[in-house]
C-alpha cells in the first residue's frame, strides 16, 4: 500500500511514488548557476526622466551607438498602463555599458534630459513594516 514493499530489498515509500514532475536538486542547482552566470555577462542601465513618449525603438538606437542592447523594458503604471518616465536597458557587454552611462547621462531626448546610470538590485522589504505609512496602499489586517 502507497509503494511500500516488505523485505530486504525494500525501497522507501518516497522513492517508489516519485512524482515524475519531480525535479532533482541536483538540476536545480546546476540551472541556478547557469542563471547567475548568464546575469554576470549582462548589464543592466537605468534610464529615468524620459518623456512619455519615447519608444522602445528610440532607447534601442541610441543605446546601440556604444554597444550591443540585449533587452529594452520601458516601465508603466499598473492601473493606467502608461509610461512612468522610466526604462531599464540590458547591454551584453559591462564595458560598452559604461561607456554608455558616461556618454548619455544628461543628453536630450525629446526635450528631456535623461538620467543614465547603472541599475542597482531591488531591494527587499516587509510589507509589514511599510504599511505604516501615510498614502500606503496595504493596510494591516
Amino acid at each position: 500500500m502507497y509503494g511500500l514493499s516488505e523485505g530486504a530489498g525494500a525501497t522507501s515509500w518516497r522513492s517508489a511514488s516519485r512524482s515524475p514532475f519531480e525535479i532533482p536538486r541536483s538540476f536545480l542547482i546546476a540551472r541556478f548557476r547557469e542563471d547567475q552566470e548568464e546575469n554576470e555577462l549582462v548589464t543592466n542601465v537605468f534610464v529615468g526622466n524620459l518623456d512619455i513618449t519615447v519608444t522602445e525603438q528610440q532607447l534601442r538606437e541610441i543605446f546601440a551607438a556604444h554597444g550591443n542592447v540585449e533587452t529594452i523594458t520601458i516601465v508603466k503604471a499598473r492601473d493606467t498602463g502608461e509610461p512612468r518616465g522610466i526604462a531599464f536597458v540590458e547591454m551584453t557587454q559591462a564595458t560598452e555599458a559604461q561607456g554608455a552611462i558616461s556618454a548619455l547621462d544628461g543628453t536630450m531626448l525629446n526635450g528631456r534630459p535623461m538620467n543614465v546610470n547603472e541599475a542597482r538590485p531591488k531591494l527587499h522589504r516587509d510589507p509589514m513594516s511599510d504599511s505604516g505609512r501615510i498614502g500606503h496602499r496595504r493596510h494591516r489586517m
